[in-house]
């Protein structure tokens, strides 16, 4: 992967565990974590836990001009 990279991670995910979800973010080379304090739906059940790291993940990736 050669762009700007960001994951969101649900801390308290009952689907996807954290474990597999750490382990996407490492396996992208340098890839930015957002952590979002939540289970798989938190983005629905809790959308303002998950806005601001939406938010922030998309100013990451679009912000960076490729330099990383």
């Amino acid at each position: 992967v050669d762009v700007p990279t960001a994951v969101i991670v649900t801390t308290d995910d009952r689907v996807v565990p954290l474990p597999h979800q750490e382990r996407l973010t490492e396996s992208v080379p340098a890839a930015t974590e957002f952590r979002v304090a939540g289970d798989h739906d938190v983005c629905v059940a809790h959308p303002e836990r998950f806005l601001p790291a939406l938010i922030a993940a998309c100013h990451h990736v679009s912000s960076d001009p490729g330099g990383r």
